[in-house]
C-alpha cells in the first residue's frame, strides 16, 4: 500500500517510483464536505433559519468548484500518461 503525505486539505503527495513525488489534489474529502454542508442546508431549511441555510450554500458551492478542479487535474494527468505511453511504443 502506498504510503500518502497530506499537505493541506484536499492536496496529497504520491511517492511514484523512479520519479519522486507527484501531486494530486483530493476530490474526496471535498465531495464529503460539499455532502456534510447540504445536509446542514437541509436541516437550516427546515428550522427555517435562512442565515445558515445561505451560509452552507455558499459552502456546498465553494467544495463544489474545488471538487471541478480536482477532476479537471485528474482527468489531464490521464490524457497525459496516456499520450506518454503512446509515444513509448
Amino acid at each position: 500500500m502506498q504510503k500518502m503525505l497530506r499537505y493541506s486539505k484536499g492536496a496529497v503527495a504520491l511517492p511514484r517510483s523512479g520519479a519522486g513525488v507527484f501531486f494530486m489534489i483530493d476530490y474526496a474529502y471535498p465531495t464529503m464536505l460539499a455532502e456534510r454542508a447540504l445536509d446542514e442546508l437541509h436541516r437550516a431549511m427546515l428550522r427555517r433559519d435562512y442565515d445558515t441555510a445561505l451560509e452552507q450554500a455558499l459552502e456546498a458551492a465553494t467544495q463544489c468548484r474545488i471538487i471541478s478542479v480536482s477532476i479537471r487535474d485528474m482527468a489531464e494527468k490521464e490524457l497525459e500518461r496516456t499520450n506518454a505511453h503512446r509515444n513509448t511504443v
